[in-house]
């Protein structure tokens, strides 16, 4: 017999042993990406092309950080925040977290 997991990370982060944690796992909006052609998809920012060379969507990565400056602009001063994700989530995080220690 087979079995299907279907289930999104926010789901697997709460099953996690962490309970002073507050998991806050947005969805990227859906968007045109380049590398599948235009076709739609949740992205945090356009892709291209998968290689060291490859240009990036500085202006879609802005937005993206914005977004998340904004969702975490309502969560009291006094707490440690963390930004993390998976594949271009992960971008995304790095580049949020540049932009906040740069003050952008």
């Amino acid at each position: 017999m087979d079995f299907i997991l279907s289930c999104s990370w926010s789901q697997l982060l709460e099953t996690l042993p962490l309970p002073n944690i507050k998991w806050i796992c947005p969805t990227a909006p859906t968007r045109p990406v380049a590398l599948f052609g235009g076709f739609p998809c949740t992205a945090w920012s356009d892709v291209g092309d998968i290689s060291e060379d490859a240009p990036n969507d500085v202006e879609g990565l802005d937005a993206s950080a914005a977004h998340a400056a904004n969702l975490l602009s309502t969560e009291p001063p006094n707490i440690k925040l963390g930004i993390g994700g998976f594949s271009n989530g992960a971008a995304t995080a790095l580049h949020s977290a540049t932009c906040h220690v740069l003050g952008r």
